[in-house]
Formats: structure tokens, C-alpha cells, sequence
């Protein structure tokens, strides 16, 4: 039959573009790209929506929906700017839209994992490292300047 033939070529034309699988992902800082791959098996550029959604309030994802044009026969990972609320684990839901709002492709799942407050511990210990060997430096000077006055006084003494 004619039509399902046109609803095969269909599907087929519109799985040629799709999201790849994406692994899981940490996150050590309060702001990241989540990166997102897109995949063109078509011999010619598409443009595409391309949506994400964190399943739970833990990360907030800005600039989304975004278009995006991908050339023929290619891949183009996209970072999107995301800001992490809190510590936790969270799944974003990724999903390809055509012009006209069709979805383009499966949908995807990404797992990330967020470690927002390691940014600022690890500046914390830095900076109590960096007194720590500032205040040490410092001590080693006063005790050679004291040793040297200590020198010069005996010296002057002696004449």
C-alpha cells in the first residue's frame, strides 16, 4: 500500500536525525555545558529544536528550546548552560523538535550527577593552603633577619 510505504520513508527520514546516547555525567561545579549530540544521517544540513528539561528541581537549564542547524551526514554536540540549585542526582529529558513541533527522533534521558559544593570547598582548602605556606615563608624570613641582627650585634661587640 502507497501509504504506509509513505509512513515507512517517513519514520526513516525522521530517525536519520536523532539524539545519541549520552553517558552520565558529574558535575563539580555550580555552572556547566550539559553536552548534547545530534546526529544527522541525512545528505543534507536539518535544522532542528532541541529541548531540555531536568525531571527534578535541581538544576535549572537556561537558553532551551534552541535551534540548532547540523550538517549533512555529521554530528554537532551542543553545550547547554545549566546552573546547579543544589547537591543531587537529577535525569534531564532531551528531546528534538522540527519547525512545525514534531518530534524529531527519541527522546533521551540524561543522568547527571551534582556536585555543586566541591567548588567551593576546594577554593576554601586552596586558600587556607595558600596562608598556611604565605604565613610559614614569613616566619622563615623574621627568623633569618633576627639570626643576621643577632650576627652583626656579636660582630660589633667583639671590636
Amino acid at each position: 500500500d502507497e501509504e504506509e510505504a509513505f509512513i515507512a520513508d517517513s519514520l526513516a527520514v525522521r530517525n536519520s536525525v536523532q539524539l545519541a546516547e549520552s553517558s552520565d555525567l558529574l558535575v563539580l561545579s555550580n555552572t556547566t555545558g550539559l553536552p548534547v549530540t545530534i546526529v544527522n544521517r541525512l545528505d543534507v544540513p536539518v535544522t532542528v529544536h532541541l529541548d531540555a528539561q531536568p525531571l527534578r528541581p535541581l538544576l535549572r537549564i537556561q537558553d532551551v528550546p534552541r535551534e540548532v542547524t547540523v550538517e549533512p551526514a555529521s554530528s554537532m554536540t551542543v553545550y547547554l548552560h545549566a546552573q546547579a540549585v543544589t547537591n543531587g542526582s537529577v535525569d534531564v529529558l532531551t528531546v528534538l523538535r522540527n519547525g512545525s513541533g514534531q518530534r524529531v527522533g527519541p527522546d533521551r534521558i540524561m543522568h547527571v550527577d551534582l556536585q555543586a559544593q566541591w567548588e567551593a570547598v576546594g577554593i576554601a582548602v586552596l586558600v587556607v593552603l595558600g596562608v598556611v605556606f604565605a604565613a610559614g615563608i614569613a616566619n622563615n624570613i623574621v627568623k633569618r633577619r633576627r639570626a643576621a641582627r643577632a650576627e652583626t650585634a656579636s660582630d660589633e661587640c667583639r671590636r
